[in-house]
């Protein structure tokens, strides 16, 4: 059906002309879009500890050889799809279950201005070229709770060398 609607200035809308919800998109159809590939690729993803980014596509091959054992088998076109897939189409098909998954990040300092008042900090005498200097940043690693056992990683990284230290910490 086409509905056409002249204007004063003489041109003609056609609606037919418009884009329908029902029209088919143009192009090759996604390999990814169905469960086959979207549910072992969800299921690494939780696994892994819902690692952001790039991070999937590093991981799915490693992980695909004990897939099977841990999960149980794969449909045929699947590990192909997968080994193949991009990172940008493995963020677009996991934007759903990120939202559902998203937590905030645990925290175990709070802000305060106690030891801020008490240590006095000048930063104008400083020379940072000089060995001595490093920045320091803690970690907590405790899943979904901070009861119980965790670790605590304390990372130190000096400011002339860019030497790296990790330290590890239990909580008990």
């Amino acid at each position: 059906m086409v509905i056409t609607e002249s204007t004063q200035s003489g041109y003609q809308i056609t609606l037919s002309a418009l884009p329908s919800q029902n029209q088919k998109k143009r192009g090759k159809p996604s390999v990814y879009n169905n469960s086959s590939v979207i549910e072992p690729l969800k299921r690494i993803w939780l696994t892994a500890n819902l690692p952001c980014s790039k991070r999937p596509k590093v991981i799915i091959p490693l992980w695909l050889p004990s897939y099977a054992k841990e999960f149980g088998g794969l449909s045929l076109d699947a590990p192909k799809a997968l080994r193949k897939i991009s990172a940008p189409t493995i963020d677009r098909l996991l934007e759903p279950a990120r939202v559902k998954y998203r937590g905030r990040g645990r925290t175990t300092t709070k802000p305060g201005t106690l030891l801020r008042k008490q240590i006095p900090i000048r930063t104008n005498q400083w020379d940072e070229s000089r060995p001595g200097f490093l920045e320091a940043d803690t970690s907590t690693h405790c899943g979904e709770s901070l009861l119980g056992d965790f670790v605590y990683t304390v990372n130190s990284v000096r400011k002339v060398t860019r030497g790296f230290k990790p330290r590890l910490t239990l909580s008990l």
